[in-house]
């Protein structure tokens, strides 16, 4: 049985030091018809995630140390999303969700799964009213050191859902932004 449906339960926790929400939420799927007729489904993963509300923010230094405490990466999407040289002005605020990781476990693993719940999400996103939804495309697959390329093979991915390629540096991955307030 193919599967059609995932079903993720979020669970948020406010940080008030930090003034973010850290999110999580755990994935569950019914892979099997069996599973289905015993309403039994299995766990296929997680999803972890964080939400800034930047109207609460004083500037954005503060915005970048606030991401930098979680994590280097949550700080560089941020930053790139803040100080980049594009259209997503937030001078006078907005709701960003960056989206640490998508974890599947690897016995259901497949892009067909990844995208299930990256849409699932996309939908939870925009029912929560977020303006903003900024992922890192990629860890690179391979690096050819003969021409200094670095494959980034889920930018495709993020592309057929909209998302903006809002550079990166050479040695990182992407960062890329879905404006939510856009209809697809």
């Amino acid at each position: 049985m193919p599967i059609d449906d995932i079903y993720i339960s979020y669970t948020n926790i406010y940080d008030k030091d930090l003034q973010l929400i850290n999110g999580n939420g755990d994935i569950t799927s019914y892979i099997t018809d069996e599973m289905l007729e015993q309403e039994n489904p299995a766990s296929v993963g997680s999803i972890i995630f964080n939400f800034y509300n930047t109207y609460l923010f004083n500037d954005n230094i503060s915005l970048i140390v606030s991401a930098d405490a979680i994590s280097g990466d949550e700080e560089y999407m941020i930053h790139t999303l803040l100080e980049g040289n594009h259209e997503y002005d937030l001078e006078f605020g907005g709701k960003v969700v960056t989206l640490d990781r998508i974890i599947i476990d690897n016995q259901y693993y497949s892009e067909r799964l990844e995208r299930l719940i990256l849409k699932e999400f996309i939908d939870y996103c925009n029912y929560m009213m977020f303006d903003y939804l900024v992922v890192i495309a990629a860890k690179p697959v391979s690096c050819n050191k003969s021409t200094r390329i670095v494959e980034f093979p889920q930018i495709k991915m993020y592309e057929d859902f909209n998302f903006v390629n809002l550079g990166g540096t050479e040695k990182r991955a992407p960062v890329m932004v879905k404006n939510l307030n856009l209809l697809d």
